[in-house]
This record gives structure tokens, C-alpha cells and sequence, in this order.
């Protein structure tokens, strides 16, 4: 984040996802509850060496790069956050004063810190006890997808045009795969034990895995997947043939 930015979020004050706190040396516990609050709710920002006021006090001088080891370390401690949470940190230079930003995206899950769950509501940081209220969170939370989170600093410059190509090709891989493994399981689904067993030790035979990987890596995952299927395919005739269902 820029300086500019900074000043501009800075003057607009605290919100449902915007959080100040005076910090010197390290952190308090209010501040982890905040990120708690953040990961529970809509996800959002603290932003440490800023007054309620929105005056820039910054942190200690030379304490930033410690303090965001600390705040890494703290969110990936089992005994203090169930689960962990993701965040990520910054130092910003403003005015010769330094302030350490702390996004937290939005989460699946609901998060507890120091067994206490948190949520925010407007500018507060509250603590959420009522069974109901945690049920409630477990049911917002349940359709929320990670392909919803938003990365506001990233630009189309960011992204791999090269490796749309390959995104493409693994996603028809999961498709061929699938398509192998429901076909399979039909046709053995009309035999015994037995026939499973042997149609999937054939499969096995024809394709084994050391060449699987061989394919994947010399004619690309698409070629690769597609002998996987003719495997399949091969084992799920044999579990249909006389033969197979004799065994």
C-alpha cells in the first residue's frame, strides 16, 4: 500500500473494515481480536501506529519487521487461534513514522481466538457467546467460497497468461478422470468382489502409474489422462465380458 492510500483510508476513518490501534513495541490482545473479528466477518484491516483519532503515532522505531513475525506467529498458533488464520503484513512508511497494516481476507471457517468468538460489528470488535449467534455465523459462512476473495492490490500485470493454457488442460484432466472413474465403477458395479478387484489390478497392468507420470510428462496431462481412460476402459469391458462375470 502506498503512503497516498494509506493517508486517504486513514482520513475516512475506522469501519467494519478499517481498525486503528496505538502499538508500540508489539501488539496487544485487542488486536488479535480484531483480526479474529475480521476472519469471522467480511475480512478487513488494522492498521498499527494509528490513534482512534487517525493520528499517525507509528510503532517503534525498528520494531516493525518483529512485530510482523510476531503477528505471523501468533495466527498460526493452534493454542491460541482455532484455525490458524490467513493474514498478511506490511510496513508503510508515512512522515518518517511507520505503520504496520494487517489484512485479513474474509474465511470459510469461524475462528476463535483464545477460545472466544469474535465478530465485527460496525467499528467494534464483539464477543460472540449465544449458541445461536455461532450457529448463525456457521450458516453465512457455509456458502462462502474462497474464489470470492477480493485481492484489491492486484493488477492484470499480475497474472501468467502462460499459464491459462496449462489451468485449462488440468482442469480437462479432473473431467477425463472423472469420467474413467464413473465408468468403471458402473460396469464393475454389475459383477462381484472379486471382478472390482481384478479390473482394477488390469487397469493397473495397462497403465501403470510410472507411466502415467512418463505420459504426463512428455505429451502433456491431456494425452495422459486419456490413456488413464482407455486403462479404465479396458478393465470395465473385461468386468463385463462373460469372463469377468464367470470369475
Amino acid at each position: 500500500m502506498e503512503a497516498e492510500l494509506l493517508s486517504e483510508t486513514i482520513a475516512q476513518g475506522e469501519s467494519a473494515s478499517v481498525e486503528f490501534k496505538r502499538c508500540g513495541a508489539q501488539p496487544g490482545q485487542d488486536t488479535f481480536e480484531a483480526i479474529c473479528a475480521f476472519a469471522n466477518h467480511m475480512g478487513g484491516s488494522v492498521y498499527l501506529g494509528v490513534e482512534d483519532n487517525g493520528t499517525v503515532a507509528g510503532v517503534a522505531e525498528g520494531a516493525a519487521m518483529d512485530m510482523q513475525r510476531n503477528i505471523a506467529n501468533v495466527a498460526r498458533n493452534p493454542k491460541l487461534f482455532d484455525p490458524a488464520v490467513m493474514l498478511e503484513t506490511e510496513a508503510i512508511s508515512v512522515n518518517g513514522k511507520t505503520v504496520v497494516r494487517i489484512w485479513v481476507p474474509m474465511s470459510p471457517d469461524v475462528h476463535r481466538y483464545k477460545g472466544v468468538v469474535y465478530d465485527r460489528i460496525a467499528d467494534a470488535d464483539v464477543r460472540v457467546s449465544a449458541g445461536s449467534q455461532i450457529s448463525a455465523m456457521y450458516i453465512r459462512k457455509s456458502d462462502l467460497e474462497t474464489e470470492r476473495r477480493i485481492f484489491p492490490y492486484l493488477a492484470l500485470s499480475d497474472l501468467r497468461a502462460d499459464l491459462i493454457d496449462r489451468a485449462r488442460q488440468m482442469a480437462l484432466s479432473f473431467v477425463f478422470c472423472g469420467v474413467a472413474n464413473t465408468l468403471s465403477l458402473y460396469c464393475t458395479a454389475t459383477g462381484n468382489g472379486r471382478v472390482l478387484m481384478v479390473a482394477t489390478y488390469l487397469r493397473q497392468l495397462i497403465v501403470p502409474l510410472p507411466l502415467f507420470a512418463l505420459i504426463m510428462g512428455t505429451a502433456g496431462v491431456s494425452w495422459a489422462c486419456l490413456a488413464f481412460v482407455a486403462g479404465d476402459v479396458c478393465a470395465a469391458l473385461y468386468a463385463r465380458s462373460a469372463w469377468g462375470r464367470a470369475i
